[in-house]
């Protein structure tokens, strides 16, 4: 009876070993520069600080399952929401879902004056289901600058790393539960303040 146990539970985990391997061998591509305003400007940003910069310099790199966790903010379904933030936050096409990279870190004072944790929980939240997810988590040493939806169920993040001084593309897909890391393919470094001016053209001041 304990051979054929094993027999089982041997093959069980090669069927789950075999599946895990299918799923991150996927390529899938970047949506082309052009196809969302915040993208086109990010890339812009950083390729006019260097232009070794663009797109096709980014390639994929690595790919994990995401974060699936309860969020910890606070959603704009419930009744203590802060609507200070909702400027913040990064509707899908017909607002019915948004991402929250923000809340969980900022505390928006009454003169803008935004003062950071310097940690971001990174939650997708579903109004019309009344859901909130963490998806991911960044500490010190990278940060979410922007993000748009390339479609209802896929989202992409534009991070900055701070110990190698690159910027990188973070593609998530949820019905997949799986994210997809871009760095650049070369040694190129480059300060950045991307993230400072998008706050500034939201009325806020960053206070470091």
């Amino acid at each position: 009876m304990k051979k054929i146990l094993s027999i089982i539970l041997i093959g069980l985990l090669i069927g789950l070993s075999t599946a895990y391997t299918s799923v991150y061998t996927q390529s899938p591509t970047l949506p082309p520069s052009n196809s969302n305003a915040v993208f086109k400007n990010w890339l812009n940003y950083y390729k006019q600080k260097n232009n070794q910069i663009q797109l096709s310099n980014f390639k994929l790199n690595s790919s994990k399952v995401i974060d699936n966790f309860p969020g910890n903010v606070i959603a704009s379904y419930q009744e203590n929401f802060d609507s200070t933030y909702i400027p913040l936050f990064v509707y899908n096409k017909d607002r019915t879902k948004y991402i929250d990279f923000e809340s969980y870190s900022f505390f928006i004072e009454d003169n803008k004056v935004v003062n950071n944790t310097g940690e971001q929980e990174i939650n997708v939240i579903d109004i019309a289901n009344k859901e909130n997810h963490r998806i991911a988590f960044r500490g010190f040493e990278e940060y979410v600058e922007d993000a748009f939806w390339q479609n209802d169920s896929t989202i992409i993040l534009l991070e900055y790393n701070l110990q190698t001084k690159q910027p990188f593309i973070n593609k998530i897909c949820l019905n997949q539960q799986i994210s997809y890391f871009y760095t650049l393919n070369s040694k190129v470094t480059v300060a950045s303040d991307y993230y400072k001016q998008r706050l500034e053209k939201l009325g806020l001041t960053y206070s470091y």
